[in-house]
């Protein structure tokens, strides 16, 4: 038996305050990612599972689902379900300048060497960030970058 959850926000201004159902599937799928019951990348509830579980329309289980998936809190993968997305870093924006410059600039000697440039399947992580579909076939590449002959920094890529 799926167990059914059900929650009461309480104020200081109004001894309870309506919550939505949708509101409802939002906290719920929060609170198990906060708590560490889903981890980034893992599947997370089904529409069907969230209706049942909180006894919703199929509607108001994919609204919330849509709206944490805009949020950047989730990411759905047609076919395959809902995925709890890697959380973003919050930090300021880097300057992010070419790496053959800034060695040129130390007054070095810059260089490369492509270790592999192919097509591959790519994996669920990469279709995510990349917001392709499940098994889309993308370029994949390997430089090594070199400062003065010697192995200074490996780019991995993929598009």
């Amino acid at each position: 038996m799926i167990p059914v959850y059900t929650f009461t926000i309480k104020t200081m201004s109004r001894p309870e305050t309506p919550v939505t159902l949708n509101q409802k599937l939002k906290r719920f799928i929060l609170d198990r990612i906060e708590g560490g019951d889903w981890q980034p990348d893992s599947k997370t509830a089904s529409e069907k599972e969230l209706c049942e579980m909180f006894n919703v329309s199929r509607m108001t289980a994919n609204r919330a689902l849509r709206e944490l998936s805009a949020a950047g809190v989730l990411y759905r993968i047609q076919g395959l379900g809902t995925f709890v997305s890697e959380r973003k870093p919050e930090t300021s924006l880097l300057d992010i300048r070419n790496i053959a410059d800034e060695i040129r600039a130390r007054g070095h000697k810059h260089g490369t060497q492509v270790l592999a440039q192919d097509e591959i399947t790519a994996d669920l992580q990469v279709c995510h960030h990349l917001e392709l579909p499940a098994g889309a076939l993308v370029y994949h590449s390997i430089i090594v970058h070199y400062e003065n002959s010697e192995p200074h920094k490996q780019t991995v890529l993929f598009g």
